[in-house]
């Protein structure tokens, strides 16, 4: 896999320290702060993603309140791999004779795409109904926080290298944000051409 590929880079500009789908860590030369500043802000704010936009409940005779259940949902991270795709519809209709988890699973979509599976959302109990409809959007974290698919970036300086720790939220793996990431700077700063170029070697 190229993940495992990576872990055994070691470069002049980019070196993979640690690797796998929700976390990376990484550690790049011969850059200036600026362009650290730029890369940090870019995974942020301008990688797109998919989170849920709207949801609409249709009928609910469980304990949970509608604004409890919205907000559980808006936590489930989307994951697309298709950019010509702007919106995707699940739906859920769960009606249980006896105390079911509700799963990510159960969310079924118009367009056969998948939503992370095995997350809890919440519990039926005996003869409780829901049915809802969830309507997802892709945006970024310019937008609104939702769209952010990191969890949490930082870097520090030491020995003139910057050492970077990069967590996924979960929409795609950490390694593409932070390929994705520099494919949108690539237009303003040459550096990124250069680390793209070793990252897919």
């Amino acid at each position: 896999m190229i993940f495992n590929y990576l872990l055994s880079i070691n470069n002049n500009m980019i070196s993979i320290i640690n690797n796998n789908d929700s976390e990376l860590d990484f550690i790049l030369f011969d850059v200036e702060r600026s362009f650290v500043n730029d890369l940090r802000k870019t995974m942020m704010n301008d990688v797109p993603t998919h989170a849920v936009h709207e949801v609409i409940i249709e009928n609910n005779t469980s304990s949970l309140f509608d604004e409890f259940i919205i907000g559980r949902l808006a936590l489930v991270p989307i994951e697309l791999n298709d950019d010509e795709i702007e919106t995707v519809e699940f739906h859920l209709n769960m009606k249980v004779d006896k105390t079911t988890n509700i799963l990510s699973n159960h969310l079924i979509s118009n367009n056969n795409i998948n939503i992370v599976p095995d997350l809890l959302l919440f519990q039926l109990h005996k003869d409780q109904h829901l049915q809802l409809s969830i309507i997802t959007k892709k945006g970024t974290g310019k937008e609104h926080a939702k769209w952010d698919p990191t969890s949490g970036v930082c870097f520090t300086y030491q020995n003139g290298k910057y050492h970077f720790h990069l967590e996924s939220i979960g929409h795609m793996p950490a390694i593409d944000i932070l390929r994705t990431a520099l494919n949108i700077m690539k237009k303003d700063h040459v550096k990124s051409i250069e680390l793209l170029a070793e990252l897919n070697n």
